[in-house]
């Protein structure tokens, strides 16, 4: 199996260029999102505060980032159960 990727993270402000040049470039924000979506919508999530590099695709939260927790040992302490 191949290891994982991680995505670095990606400001709101180079997200919202990217779908900018994109909607120039492709004619139509519909068609932009095909290919990128705006800040608001991306479902790319930085998760820990102590690990910048971290960023996970969560496309369940429909673009509402998650709870930032200060690092992965108390992701178990928010968790609903």
């Amino acid at each position: 199996m191949d290891e994982p990727r991680t995505i670095p993270p990606r400001p709101p402000v180079v997200q919202q260029r990217m779908f900018d040049d994109e909607v120039r470039r492709s004619g139509s924000p519909f068609l932009a999102r095909r290919l990128v979506l705006p800040p608001a919508e991306s479902s790319h999530d930085r998760l820990y505060d102590n690990e910048w590099w971290h960023v996970e695709h969560r496309p369940d939260r429909r673009g509402v980032p998650p709870r930032r927790l200060p690092h992965p040992g108390v992701h178990h302490l928010f968790e609903k159960g």
